[in-house]
């Protein structure tokens, strides 16, 4: 709601990580979470996502806690990034990628935290969806960034699925 004190009514760039988790969990009513320990990494928090009635991994959802400000330098900024091999888990060849973005944590612009791409300034996706690939089964997760990696190619929404 618009209000003299706060302005107009917009969503907080923390709208697009609630969009994450829905995604990540999915609508299944089925769907089982791991968490992964990465020792090699220890800033990232990689979950897997068993779903469907054969319970097979499906997603994996991977995200990088490492402080990444929106003032941090490009070399600063390359120093936290992680490149991840997912290629042990990829079924016939490369997977599909949403990325959960933002120019860094401290980000209090709506219109930059993106999710796969899109902002959600007033609840509402604006922009075209972005859904990568893994280059040779790679993906770079930034530091403050987050990625949801499809295994099995599929991109339906797992947030509206039935």
């Amino acid at each position: 709601m618009d209000s003299d004190r706060y302005g107009s009514a917009r969503a907080s760039p923390s709208f697009v990580a609630y969009l994450f988790v829905a995604e990540t969990v999915g609508s299944s009513g089925q769907s089982r979470l791991s968490y992964v320990d990465v020792p090699a990494h220890p800033q990232l928090a990689v979950y897997t996502v068993w779903d469907g009635p054969e319970q097979r991994l499906d997603r994996l959802a991977i995200l990088n806690l490492a402080n990444r400000n929106s003032s941090t330098s490009a070399a600063d900024a390359d120093a936290v990034a992680v490149n991840i091999d997912l290629s042990p888990y990829l079924v016939g060849g490369e997977a599909k990628v949403k990325r959960m973005t933002a120019p860094g944590m401290d980000s209090t612009d709506t219109q930059t935290a993106t999710w796969a791409g899109q902002d959600y300034v007033n609840g509402t996706a604006v922009g075209i969806e972005c859904v990568e690939e893994t280059q040779n089964g790679l993906v770079r997760v930034a530091g403050s960034e987050a990625v949801l990696v499809f295994l099995h190619q599929s991109v339906e929404s797992h947030l509206y699925a039935q």
